[in-house]
């Protein structure tokens, strides 16, 4: 995968990124990413799997400005924004495994956020991208506007609160954007 011909912008958001440190920035290996597979139940997308071990993760850089993209709820498409755009693999695994095993508080809330998805972020009043692995869908990029403590499925957190992002995660980094640019191409609002 050649980042920098994808999108330039995100390339060096990345390689900024992976200047902060260990703290930051973690290498994934083939083993996370089995680990993941293992945990979901099903295959990665190849692009995204290329994408970890080559290039692991990378988070919005302010002054790049690339941080934002298309999002097209039930209702409403939107131009959306996330404080985690694709961490490390041992920090999604992390996460997948936090938002599928029962709340250590709520014991009755087991299941946060759909099944056959693999999310980028476990917090709690956050919004995470997700990597849909279900048949049908395999491989495009959803987004959940926020994570709440209750069941997926319950009344007022379902698949309407889902919107689609990508059909790929390529595609996904390709439309990583700014503000002007993604307004003039959907034509659509930005998320205040």
């Amino acid at each position: 995968m050649d980042l920098k011909s994808i999108n330039p912008y995100v390339y060096a958001m990345w390689d900024e990124y992976r200047t902060l440190g260990p703290d930051y920035y973690q290498e994934t290996s083939p083993k996370t990413l089995a680990e993941i597979e293992a945990e979901a139940g099903a295959k990665l997308p190849e692009d995204y799997k290329e994408f970890a071990l080559e290039y692991s993760c990378f988070d919005a850089i302010p002054r790049a400005g690339t941080d934002l993209f298309y999002c097209a709820f039930p209702n409403q498409a939107m131009i959306m924004y996330t404080s985690c755009l694709t961490p490390h693999g041992a920090s999604i695994l992390q996460s997948m495994r936090s938002l599928r095993r029962p709340h250590p508080v709520e014991p009755d809330v087991t299941l946060r956020l759909p099944d056959g998805v693999v999310p980028f972020n476990a917090g709690r009043g956050h919004s995470t991208i997700m990597l849909d692995l279900r048949p049908a869908t395999h491989g495009q990029v959803l987004f959940l506007d926020e994570i709440k403590v209750q069941n997926f499925g319950t009344p007022g957190y379902d698949w309407d609160n889902v919107g689609w992002v990508a059909k790929t995660y390529t595609d996904f980094l390709r439309g990583l954007g700014t503000e002007e640019e993604l307004v003039a191409r959907y034509h659509v609002p930005v998320k205040s």
